[in-house]
């Protein structure tokens, strides 16, 4: 028995400079075909220091509709974030190493469903942290858009070399 290709890849980015902002489906163009959705994130060590991410429909919502439950490895080891303009992500907080990838997984459940708010899996680690989330966008709207964010804004960049790829999650 052979299992069916579930994981399909949807966009990927490889930043060649360093960028605070990194958009996934510009315009509202993530296909609503799948059942979840998920982001893996490769980011290069020396830049970002806080990074976040919004979803939207058509546009990023920027209004405090996140909310974020923190486990990390470090200090405080777990904490809430409610009614923030942005969802935290875990384990890279503390910086990444100059040279060092760190990794940081998204999972957007249910993503397209538009009678449910949306709820999401993060986890992530760097040489210094690791941590795992769960959080919440509250609005019914279905995501067709989705950006990585540096909540910090600054100096503090995605560097290049990082990559960013998006895939679909399809039923099996």
């Amino acid at each position: 028995m052979t299992a069916g290709v579930t994981y399909v890849p949807i966009q990927s980015v490889t930043l060649t400079t360093g960028s605070s902002i990194v958009t996934l489906g510009s315009g509202g163009t993530i296909p609503q075909t799948y059942t979840d959705l998920m982001l893996v994130a490769q980011i290069i060590g020396g830049g970002v220091a806080t990074p976040a991410f919004r979803v939207g429909n058509g546009s990023l919502d920027t209004a405090s509709n996140y909310s974020t439950t923190i486990l990390s490895s470090s200090g405080p080891n777990s904490y809430r974030e409610a009614n923030k303009s942005f969802c935290s992500c875990p384990g890279l907080a503390s910086g990444i190493g100059a040279g060092n990838i760190s990794t940081l997984t998204i999972h957007f459940q249910n993503y397209s469903n538009t009678s449910t708010y949306k709820s999401f899996l993060i986890e992530g680690g760097s040489t210094t942290e690791t941590g795992a989330n769960g959080a919440t966008w509250r609005n019914n709207a279905s995501i067709n858009i989705i950006a990585m964010i540096d909540y910090a804004a600054g100096s503090n960049n995605y560097p290049a070399g990082s990559t960013f790829t998006l895939y679909g999650i399809a039923a099996a």
